[in-house]
């Protein structure tokens, strides 16, 4: 993680000037000053922002990932590392603490746009997570191919199109296909199942999930 952060700190140079994306309801709560707090203790300032409110009733935490700048970075594609922050609410906000080591995002911009255009949660040019190898011109291609709003491949489990949503996660699975996944808000959201036949990318299987909470007694 060092090593990643160091990185970051270098390139979070050339924008330490620039103003933090905000995206979810809790990352719009957050203050310049809990930014600061956050790159005080990283040492890079990052240059997004997000966090949903959870599902169910007021939670006595808050819950944020904050997106540093990235460390390669082409015409439609850049990598970087992002940190998750929690802060419990009780009695009052207190310090931000950081969770875990740094992880991977990717982000491939819409054409014609630029990378920090991110105009609401439910942008397209959005970051996301990704676990497993991928080329950079692969995921380019992978992502290009979910934008279209491609529909099931004949004979796959499931039925419709994958629709118009930002990705949250793109996983390589055992057998060599690509998992992708997307929310539509709190408590719902969307896997499709990706293969890669000849020159092509197909959906061979689109399901729809449910996110439930356990009520506190």
């Amino acid at each position: 993680m060092r090593s990643i952060l160091l990185q970051v700190m270098v390139l979070t140079l050339a924008q330490a000037g620039a103003s933090t994306i905000r995206t979810g309801d809790v990352a719009r709560s957050v203050t310049a000053e809990d930014i600061a707090s956050i790159e005080t203790m990283v040492g890079a300032k990052p240059w997004l922002v997000d966090g949903s409110r959870p599902l169910g009733p007021p939670a006595a935490s808050q819950t944020i990932r904050a997106y540093f700048a990235p460390t390669t970075a082409t015409s439609t594609l850049r990598r970087g590392a992002y940190m998750t922050f929690s802060r419990d609410l009780n009695p009052g906000p207190g310090p931000w603490r950081g969770m875990g080591s740094a992880q991977p995002y990717v982000q491939v911009a819409i054409p014609g746009r630029p990378f920090d255009q991110i105009e609401n949660d439910d942008d397209l040019n959005r970051p996301f997570t990704v676990s497993g190898s991928f080329q950079n011109e692969e995921l380019v291609e992978l992502v290009s191919f979910v934008r279209s709003n491609p529909g099931v491949v004949t004979g796959g489990r499931g039925q419709g199109s994958v629709g118009t949503r930002p990705i949250t996660t793109v996983q390589r699975e055992l057998d060599g296909s690509v998992s992708v996944g997307w929310r539509f808000d709190l408590n719902q959201g969307q896997t499709a199942i990706l293969e890669k036949r000849g020159a092509n990318w197909v959906v061979t299987s689109l399901r729809r999930l449910q996110i439930l909470y356990a009520a506190a007694d």
